[in-house]
């Protein structure tokens, strides 16, 4: 159930794949974001936030999602790019020269609590030279 939105975008975007325009979103239990760029011009032609009242769980957060990309008519297009960003506890950051991808549950399991069924994966962090392992909200990626 949504409880707040927040919406401004620019009225000429009527075209239905956007070959210069990269979609960013960012999701978390209780809110759903997303901006949409031109990639040409670095110029913000769409943004939007969602603040969700009762998303308890990621099943529920999906059910979220769904309705938004159901009723959003920019989240219905097809972009160049797009890029998820997930907002969770279930993250840390690990120094690049300490990491091993064979541990990454060892990782999280003292920040955060873990199931053996979530599925946990990683980025490289160029900016600090570090490596973000995560679990993301696999339902909605997929």
């Amino acid at each position: 159930m949504v409880t707040k939105k927040i919406q401004k975008t620019k009225k000429h975007i009527e075209h239905s794949y956007h070959n210069d325009s990269h979609l960013s979103i960012q999701l978390s239990l209780d809110g759903f974001s997303f901006c949409v760029i031109n990639q040409n011009t670095n110029e913000v032609s769409g943004i939007n936030h969602t603040t969700f009242a009762s998303s308890s769980s990621p099943q529920k957060l999906l059910e979220n999602v769904m309705q938004l990309f159901q009723s959003e008519k920019q989240l219905q297009k097809r972009y160049n790019s797009v890029n998820i960003t997930h907002v969770n506890d279930l993250s840390t950051l690990v120094p690049k020269p300490l990491f091993n991808k064979e541990h990454l549950a060892d990782y999280l399991k003292f920040n955060s609590k873990i199931l053996k069924t979530d599925y946990i994966t990683y980025d490289t962090v160029l900016a600090n030279d570090s490596i973000n392992v995560y679990v993301p909200y696999v339902n909605i990626n997929n």
